[in-house]
């Protein structure tokens, strides 16, 4: 157990933490230092061919440290194994991989929120032990269909950004088309004002459900399920009360690395609703602009960073002021074009879609087969021939 909370004069090294240990690999991108005395070093150093089993968080996620020149420790979140000449590290690995898939190292855990794997009860896990040669011949011929795998999973993994991104290029061309007029925001909207958060309910004159920004899903769907239950006056509700069809502005929250600026809009209205003092409330002028159009549009420019140089940092919460938000320049096309552009940007979501549900579908297929495959090499029934993956899908199938 290294201390890193006090100071001893001793030497300052780098040590692995759990974070570091990811399912095959360490992550050496964000060490930290801690001090260790020099009689000590040894006792906490990692040597090539350590294997580093996580003690907590995912329990048995692992990988083997290959070395490096540079002295490197391990903190107590992880288990140190240096197995013996009998027991090939890789072959345990898998096998560690293949008890966190099957649930054995669940069954083993401690801890009733956060699961942990204690040295006893991972020194008491089942271990398989054939001849050296043969875990050899099992991990050879493993490590060649998971990577046949991992390469695939490597090309679908990019897949969700390349599909979002062509979607982004479909969409802004058909939002920003030459030849229509841009208008100020402001001219759109026949209110635009703050929302209130209101009292306990029973305090006020009126009990109403308030949208916050936590009621905003992907695509700007509000979920009304989850609104806070507060209460207002009745001047607040008669100026603040939703409609469908209302645009709900994220003005202040998000992070350093979450900007503001989404746009919510308002499909259904099952009580009375008013939104969040952190957002904005925008009616727009449906006589001249389709709300959808609009909804669109303004999530459009978010997604592409727009509302970046609007955003103001206090504490580490981001502010928009709607002030000036609101004299954004929006393109105004007729209404029979806005609808078009709605029905053309519909049935591009529901492609989007389709294609999202594919990759899922087909990463989901690869984890099976990760699963099917360890099973298969811990039961002798992996050969090193292409009927592997016929055996594999039979056993992904039996999951299934």
């Amino acid at each position: 157990m290294l201390d890193r909370g006090r100071t001893r004069g001793h030497r300052e090294v780098p040590y692995l933490r759990n974070v570091n240990v990811q399912w095959g690999r360490i992550d050496l991108n964000d060490l930290l230092t801690m001090e260790i005395a020099d009689d000590e070093l040894e006792r906490f150093a990692v040597a090539p061919g350590d294997l580093l089993v996580c003690e907590g968080g995912e329990i048995g996620r692992n990988a083997i440290w290959h070395g490096r020149s540079e002295y490197l420790a391990y903190q107590k979140a992880l288990h140190r194994i240096r197995p013996r000449a009998a027991l090939e590290p890789r072959y345990l690995s898998h096998l560690l991989r293949r008890y966190a898939d099957d649930g054995t190292l669940a069954s083993v855990a401690t801890g009733s929120t956060i699961a942990h794997l204690p040295q006893q009860r991972l020194r008491a896990l089942p271990l398989p032990l054939p001849p050296l040669d043969e875990q050899r011949r099992i991990v050879a011929v493993l490590e060649d269909h998971l990577s046949r795998l991992d390469a695939a999973d490597a090309y679908l993994v990019p897949t969700h950004t390349r599909i979002e991104s062509m979607r982004l290029s479909a969409v802004q061309r058909l939002l920003t088309a030459t030849g229509h007029r841009e208008t100020v925001l402001d001219d759109l909207l026949d209110v635009s004002i703050g929302g209130v958060w209101g009292s306990a309910p029973g305090e006020e004159a009126v009990d109403v459900a308030v949208l916050r920004v936590t009621e905003l899903r992907p695509g700007g769907r509000l979920d009304e399920s989850t609104a806070a239950q507060r209460s207002v006056s009745a001047g607040q509700l008669a100026s603040r009360r939703l409609h469908v069809g209302d645009l709900l502005l994220e003005k202040s929250g998000g992070g350093p690395k979450q900007p503001i600026g989404r746009v919510g809009i308002v499909e259904a209205i099952t009580q009375e609703s008013v939104c969040a003092n952190f957002m904005q409330l925008m009616r727009p002028d449906a006589r001249r602009v389709a709300p959808r159009f609009l909804h669109l549009y303004l999530n459009h420019l978010h997604s592409r960073g727009d509302t970046l140089s609007m955003q103001k940092a206090s504490t580490n919460i981001r502010n928009i002021k709607a002030s000036e938000y609101v004299r954004l320049a929006v393109p105004l096309p007729e209404l029979a074009d806005q609808h078009r552009v709605i029905a053309e940007v519909a049935a591009l979501d529901t492609e989007s879609n389709r294609l999202r549900e594919a990759v899922g579908a087909a990463r989901r297929r690869g984890r099976g087969l990760r699963r099917a495959l360890l099973t298969a090499a811990f039961t002798g029934r992996l050969t090193g021939r292409s009927s592997d993956m016929d055996v594999a899908e039979e056993l992904t199938e039996a999951a299934t």
